[in-house]
């Protein structure tokens, strides 16, 4: 089947139709393969921050070893840490007494998480608005397609199977 018969014999409901089509596939590749490398390479960036931090002998050598990593769990590190720094320069005010350092901790860390994940999310949108509506613009190109060998059948004036075989045929 040649893909250019959409063009040559198609009009422009069809072509439209069809490059519709095209360029969500095309797009949809090239989001699926953006993603796959970025993991690829996420994954790879925080196991060498991971092992730095477990390697180094105190929190500042650690620090030091992930200061310019752009690894998520190197950020998470780097954002625990200030928040430890954080509550030890205010542990002797009011609040600081009121509230744990724990619970201050997990506080502050929960929001790297989903800063992350909301980066690492990007382009779900398009995939799920293009898995939701290609299958009924496919649907459409067929219908539209079908009509025009019905319309063409009528006017012929010929209805019988050789007729339809004919005009199915690119």
């Amino acid at each position: 089947m040649k893909l250019l018969t959409v063009f040559e014999q198609g009009d422009v409901v069809l072509m439209i139709t069809f490059s519709l089509l095209v360029l969500m596939s095309l797009a949809t590749r090239y989001l699926i393969l953006l993603r796959g490398i970025q993991t690829l390479r996420t994954r790879r960036a925080n196991r060498l921050a991971e092992n730095a931090v477990w390697a180094a002998s105190n929190w500042q050598e650690a620090e030091q070893a992930i200061a310019r990593s752009s690894a998520p769990i190197a950020q998470l590190t780097r954002e625990g840490l200030e928040a430890l720094r954080h509550h030890q320069r205010h542990a002797e005010h009011s609040l600081g007494k009121t509230c744990p350092l724990n619970e201050f901790l997990t506080r502050a860390i929960r929001q790297s998480p989903a800063q992350e994940t909301a980066r690492q999310e990007t382009g779900m949108t398009l995939l799920a608005s293009v898995g939701s509506t290609a299958p009924f613009i496919g649907l459409f190109g067929t219908v539209w397609g079908i009509y025009h060998a019905l319309t063409s059948i009528g006017l012929s004036g010929q209805v019988n199977i050789a007729t339809v075989a004919r005009l199915a045929k690119p």
